[in-house]
């Protein structure tokens, strides 16, 4: 079955995910919005895709070297996998604590 969600940001349609099940794995596919702040060759084309095979994932791009919007792709491919996983273990969120001086933040 095939299932088709949009990803908004800042109320705007930038992305469309498409989930399908494939004899290798949950095939998911990240591609541009067909709104107007994507220009026309690249409205509606493929970004990304992932593959979770069940024992690990793969990606279409080279994960070695990714620019800062691949690297974009990549998180929101991830973030989509683990809120749509049906293994609660999988859900559970990991906390970020940055210890340092008085300078320090937190993440």
């Amino acid at each position: 079955m095939k299932k088709t969600y949009h990803v908004f940001e800042e109320g705007n349609h930038e992305y469309t995910i498409i989930e399908k099940e494939t004899p290798n794995g949950r095939k998911i596919s990240l591609f541009y919005s067909d709104n107007e702040q994507w220009t026309s060759h690249t409205r509606g084309e493929l970004a990304m895709k992932m593959v979770v095979t069940g024992n690990g994932v793969k990606f279409s791009k080279n994960s070695k070297n990714l620019d800062y919007s691949e690297l974009h792709y990549m998180r929101l491919l991830m973030n989509y996998e683990r809120e749509t996983d049906s293994n609660d273990y999988n859900k559970i969120k990991s906390q970020i604590y940055f210890v340092g001086d008085e300078n320090s933040f937190e993440v």
